[in-house]
């Protein structure tokens, strides 16, 4: 499980309220500095109307929409989720699956110009298993098999986001 995730913000108090409204996991950190762009955060939501009431809430806040509440049978079966916009522009999701999880970080998706080169930076990390390799997506999953994060093939790269003590 995620340990740590830290977000850098253009706006710290704008960012505060936007993730304690999303009901951010423990362990989601924000730092003001240079914004962290172009990733996905997904929060587990116990749910599906959960998913539901936590898109309605942050649209109703004025957020944007990335995604309305359904589910999304390209990922698996019992994938349900939403996604918004968060003040700097990166998508947020609350998703729920058939198996329970306990709260916390689902997942991340990152962009980058070198899968190859993202998946040689995390193989050998303790803790840290590879789940899917292809140059398609990278895939990492932890000893614990909860929670993933994956790197995909994307210009603008994700930037500026930190998974525990690595600055991607």
């Amino acid at each position: 499980m995620f340990d740590r995730v830290t977000i850098y913000v253009s706006d710290l108090e704008a960012s505060r309220r936007f993730y304690e409204l999303a009901d951010a996991p423990e362990g989601l950190v924000l730092e003001p500095g240079e914004p962290t762009e172009n990733l996905h955060v997904a929060f587990v939501a116990a749910t599906r109307a959960d998913v539901d009431a936590w898109w309605r809430n942050l649209v109703d806040a004025g957020y944007m929409s990335d995604g309305e509440p359904g589910p999304r049978p390209q990922y698996s079966e019992s994938y349900y989720g939403a996604s918004v916009l968060d003040p700097d522009g990166n998508s947020v999701e609350a998703v729920n699956h058939a198996d329970p999880r306990p709260r916390g970080v689902d997942h991340l998706w990152l962009r980058t110009g070198d899968v190859t080169r993202m998946r040689d930076r995390f193989v050998g990390v303790p803790g840290v298993g590879l789940r899917h390799d292809s140059p398609a997506r990278v895939t990492f999953c932890f000893d614990d098999r909860i929670g993933s994060f994956t790197f995909v093939p994307g210009d603008p790269a994700t930037r500026n986001v930190r998974l525990g003590d690595v600055l991607v």
